[in-house]
């Protein structure tokens, strides 16, 4: 595959730093994602890197020509070809090279006299280098296994043994002082070429090589476009990825899937075959598609997160539901349709289905009863309970005159009349401020209570309603915020409205949408505001899809509660609203 995407010299195969071939890729050895190279081996590298021809000594004392031969030692060079050799190291597949640029032919000395069978040594391709090819000019390499040859030979032969001025070692080749100290203008790189290689050398590979064309939009290497397009590492659900499928999925129809059930869900390491040859009628090939679990969600939860998360036991990860196509959890209620999983734009929307193999119960509640307590949507392996609600952010404000008498306001919260029946019991209340003599203290919360309406009101009666009643020996401006989880317009046709029936002293309440600046405000007896909000019903299919609701999770607006293998519900976060009410 590299072939087609990496710059790499013709000749040697060599990755190379240029698109012509001809600079020789030097790697990072240190620098590996699943692991790093072994000290043994950044210390042989180092070392080699230290013991390359020495430059002691001049050319009237014969006996420098010793140190002009003492290479690399064997034991280093060893010990990094066996490693490199080794299909189970992660160094498989690298190699070490001495690169010279710019070899300069080596003249035979004057001193020297070869005999008839003997060949002067003038070029790095007689010792075992290799030549870049002609587009690259005197540009050679000389791999670190025939350096190793080449090193052993010089010692084999005795050529270290006393100071001398040439030498002749296997093959009947003379080896001068003039060709070491050319091999001095080299430089050792850790490099690599396309043969067979560890995973590890790959992705160095793929995050160092260079595009053969300019790189891609969105991927700044060759990693990062594999690791999203070939082989990714994908969080997926239980799921069947059947032939069926594919016929729901008219995309699949490119996919072979080799792996055809998950029956689990993970962290799976997907590998995607493409065909990579021409497309003909007669024998179309297939992507094919290999899933591998490589982490279940107990070790992501214990093992990836550190304990950070609970995804084994959250029931989602074992309800495959896809909103674009006929295929995965369905509902058998023609309700259904009003759930949507996702949505884009009005051709764009997409709804819950009715699907016959998947059938599951889908249940709405949308009553004040319902969707008081907050919650939106329960979820568990045998069916839905949808419960649609606005957040609506209540004040109050209550200013009591005199330290010897009460002070409030009463109201009803109620569908239709103001004659009808209460559709909640109480409002919990939190204290924003209140009066520094009062014995309400700020941040603590209050329920109203049920107070007949003569206890507040002169000639109010004996009717019962819900209220604030404050009776302490204090006065002053006391301030509330609440909030009403009210049913969703878009399931729900009743009016709700709030009417104040008596107040004492002076005392507003204000309604607020959350993301609306319009406020409703009432502050005297018999006036009310109708809390349903024309302005919002016809954004519903934005605001309670799947994906919008699970965005609200990361802005903490909805909280998630799991029941280990049993429910996973979706709740508003009271706390989240209580924080944006403001007083004056």
């Amino acid at each position: 595959m590299f072939r087609y995407v990496l710059s790499q010299n013709p000749d040697t195969g060599y990755f190379t730093e240029d698109v012509e071939g001809c600079k020789i890729l030097n790697i990072d050895y240190d620098v590996i994602e699943n692991g790093t190279f072994t000290s043994a081996i950044k210390s042989s590298i180092e070392k080699l890197k230290e013991e390359t021809v020495k430059t002691t000594g001049t050319t009237e004392d014969t006996s420098y020509n010793k140190d002009k031969i003492d290479v690399p030692s064997i034991g280093v060079m060893a010990a990094l070809v066996t490693e490199m050799k080794n299909p189970k190291s992660k160094l498989y597949g690298m190699d070490v090279v001495m690169d010279i640029e710019s070899w300069v032919e080596v003249p035979k000395p004057s001193r020297i006299t070869l005999a008839s069978d003997e060949t002067f040594v003038n070029n790095p391709s007689q010792i075992g280098g290799k030549s870049l090819g002609p587009a690259c000019g005197t540009h050679y390499v000389i791999p670190i296994e025939q350096f190793w040859i080449f090193d052993k030979d010089l010692n084999d032969k005795g050529c270290l043994n006393s100071p001398v001025t040439e030498c002749t070692i296997s093959e009947k080749k003379v080896i001068s002082v003039e060709f070491l100290e050319a091999l001095q203008k080299g430089n050792w790189k850790i490099t690599i070429k396309n043969s067979p290689m560890s995973d590890e050398i790959k992705e160095i590979i793929m995050r160092k090589g260079k595009w053969e064309v300019a790189p891609q939009p969105g991927y700044e290497n060759f990693w990062v476009f594999y690791k999203s397009q070939i082989n990714p590492e994908l969080y997926l659900m239980k799921d069947d990825y059947l032939d069926a499928f594919k016929t729901a999925y008219k995309k699949a129809e490119t996919f072979n899937y080799k792996t055809t059930t998950l029956a689990e869900p993970g962290e799976y390491n997907t590998k995607l075959k493409y065909f990579w040859g021409a497309e003909n009628t007669t024998n179309k090939k297939l992507t094919e598609v290999t899933f591998k679990l490589n982490n279940n969600m107990t070790a992501i939860d214990g093992t990836i997160n550190k304990g950070a998360t609970k995804y084994a036991d959250n029931v989602l990860f074992s309800i495959p539901i896809d909103g674009e196509i006929n295929w995965g959890t369905g509902f058998n209620l023609p309700i259904a349709g009003k759930l949507f999983y996702n949505y884009k734009t009005e051709a764009e929307t997409y709804k819950a289905i009715n699907k016959s193999n998947a059938n599951k119960p889908f249940t709405l509640k949308n009553t004040y009863k319902d969707t008081a307590a907050g919650k939106i949507i329960t979820m568990t392996p045998t069916g839905f309970t949808w419960m649609p609600s606005d957040p609506i952010m209540l004040t109050a404000s209550v200013n009591k005159n005199s330290e010897k008498e009460k002070a409030g306001v009463l109201y009803l919260y109620h569908t239709g009349t103001a004659t009808a029946a209460t559709v909640s019991e109480s409002l919990n209340w939190l204290v924003k401020t209140a009066p520094s003599e009062s014995k309400t203290d700020a941040d603590t919360t209050i329920n109203d209570g049920q107070y007949t309406l003569g206890e507040l009101c002169k000639n109010g009666g004996a009717d019962k309603r819900n209220g604030i009643v404050i009776d302490d020996d204090s006065k002053g401006l006391f301030n509330f915020g609440s909030i009403v989880f009210q049913p969703a317009d878009s399931v729900n046709t009743e009016l709700y409205n709030l009417t104040i029936s008596c107040v004492k002293d002076t005392a507003t309440i204000e309604a607020k949408y959350v993301g609306q600046d319009n406020i409703q405000t009432i502050g005297n007896s018999n006036t009310s505001i109708t809390l349903n909000n024309d302005v919002m019903k016809t954004k519903n299919s934005e605001r309670y899809n799947l994906a919008n609701l699970y965005n609200r999770i990361i802005d903490t607006e909805v909280c998630l509660d799991i029941e280990k293998d049993t429910a996973a519900e979706l709740l508003w976060n009271a706390k989240y609203f209580y924080d944006k009410i403001e007083v004056k």
